[in-house]
């Protein structure tokens, strides 16, 4: 949305201006008219800018921003890579009871969503972007701003996927793969929203 408000606001600069120098030049001499004429031309033409960019800005965010607002995990799955048979995924359910499992999932716009979350570790940090063609998934980078052991190592900075359940729009199943320092820790989180 940075892009769409950066737009509105220096053109809501340009009519403010345009209109000071209007009602300025309306007490000066006659042969102003062909001034008058331009400050209308251009207060009009930023009137209609103004316009067209908060139509964008509404439909961005009623295409791309649904998945917006406070979820909560209700369920975190680590792969277990010596698993041979059943599933691969281990449950974190029991030790993440007391770790604090609310996420604010913030639109920005132009497909841009931002969330910090708590984990055993730490603290995560993420933006995901949503498919273009396909508004139910996306994918994004995270890193952990803080860790909770001093011992914790930093850079740890993994990728995210998310998907949308099709039957539950209010779920959602986040993907995640680890890449600095180990590479080992991947699974997926189930977040419901409030």
């Amino acid at each position: 949305m940075n892009r769409y408000f950066s737009k509105i606001k220096w053109q809501g600069t340009i009519l403010v201006i345009s209109v000071i120098l209007l009602f300025l030049t309306i007490p000066c001499f006659e042969y102003i008219e062909i001034l008058k004429g331009i400050f209308i031309g251009i207060i009009a033409a930023t009137i209609l800018l103004i316009l067209i960019e908060c139509r964008e800005l509404k439909r961005d965010k009623a295409m791309y921003g649904k998945m917006e607002g406070t979820y909560e995990r209700i369920d975190i799955f680590n792969v277990n890579h010596k698993a041979t048979e059943n599933s691969k995924y281990e449950s974190l359910v029991e030790r993440y009871k007391n770790i604090y499992s609310r996420i604010e999932l913030k639109y920005l716009g132009e497909r841009q969503y931002r969330f910090e979350a708590e984990y055993e570790e730490g603290r995560k940090r993420a933006v995901v972007y949503i498919d273009q063609t396909n508004t139910e998934q996306g994918s994004g980078h995270y890193q952990y701003i803080s860790k909770k052991k001093p011992e914790g190592i930093l850079p740890d900075i993994g990728y995210f996927r998310i998907q949308v359940d099709t039957l539950d729009p209010n779920k959602l199943y986040v993907f995640h793969k680890n890449i600095i320092p180990s590479g080992l820790a991947e699974g997926y989180e189930t977040w419901k929203r409030h």
